[in-house]
């Protein structure tokens, strides 16, 4: 289970990571800096900035430097392993990621994203 930043979140299955080589989803997660809670053993979030255009940016940067898929309609064909998460919810093709909420208030939300099946819950 992760904590969400709070922003418009990018969130990547680790096992997507791994697949392209052995590691690569640790080396990722000291590149961009991703501290815990934002990281566990499924999921890794990295904060996609204040607006859809950054957001954009680094998606396809995730997909040109690491091999990523990121397919915002899974409906058809494959399967994404990049999610996008705004503050006001996630998109509704998001085939393994799901969110709870764990605490709320006037001011802010707490947001957890765990990977479907997970054991963590």
């Amino acid at each position: 289970m992760i904590k969400a930043y709070g922003c418009i979140d990018i969130v990547i299955r680790r096992d997507s990571l791994e697949k392209k080589e052995k590691g690569l989803s640790q080396k990722f997660i000291e590149e961009y800096g991703v501290k815990e809670p934002h990281f566990d053993n499924d999921l890794i979030c990295i904060p996609g900035g204040m607006n859809p255009y950054d957001v954009g940016t680094e998606v396809t940067n995730l997909e040109e430097k690491y091999g990523l898929v990121y397919n915002p309609n899974i409906k058809e064909g494959p399967i994404t392993d990049i999610i996008i998460v705004e503050p006001l919810g996630m998109s509704p093709y998001r085939s393994w990621l799901r969110s709870k909420i764990i605490e709320e208030s006037d001011i802010c939300r707490g947001i957890v994203y765990y990977l479907e099946g997970s054991q963590e819950l």
